[in-house]
């Protein structure tokens, strides 16, 4: 009966080391990857000379500075093609390894409203997309420099009694 055990024993060995040498050969078939989608980024922040107003600001100077910022570096082709302020030409520049994009209008209307609208075909130098629409209405101060030169009270009184005197002779009838 000792025998038996032992070839039994033997042949239970024998299985479970060509079990375990037919697991090891086999050899997973790799699935081929597939490239990653690029992940969207967010807008992290916004501001018109230094200050932020949320995305309404009122009495903007006439060649405001806008800043706005997001979580991922800018494609800065499609930045340049995307992003629109109605009215106005501008020009842009980039800090923060491109994360944070500059305006500068060339010039502003007094009391004009303009909007800044960057859509979502923004894209990341990882090929993302910006999660939503941005919409910043920036609305121009009253232009307060004088229109015309001042002149002294008592030139100012001359001038109100010669234009009187002229309309009374001009349409005295």
């Amino acid at each position: 009966m000792g025998t038996w055990k032992l070839e039994t024993t033997l042949q239970q060995t024998g299985y479970f080391l060509l079990l375990f040498f037919i697991m090891v050969s086999c050899k997973k078939e790799k699935v081929p990857s597939q490239s990653p989608v690029p992940e969207s980024f967010y807008f992290s922040s916004l501001k018109v000379d230094n200050k932020f107003q949320g995305f309404t600001y009122y009495n903007v100077s006439k060649i405001p500075i806008i800043r706005v910022g997001f979580s991922a570096p800018l494609d800065r082709a499609s930045a340049g093609n995307v992003i629109q302020l109605s009215g106005a030409s501008f020009t842009t520049t980039y800090e923060n390894h491109d994360s944070t994009i500059i305006i500068h209008p060339t010039s502003f209307n007094p009391i004009t409203k303009y909007t800044l609208t960057i859509p979502t075909s923004l894209k990341s130098t990882g090929g993302g997309t910006l999660q939503s629409p941005i919409s910043v209405n920036l609305i121009t101060a009253l232009d307060s420099t004088d229109k015309f030169p001042r002149i002294a009270d008592i030139a100012l009184l001359d001038l109100v009694q010669k234009q009187t005197f002229k309309y009374f002779w001009d349409f005295g009838d």
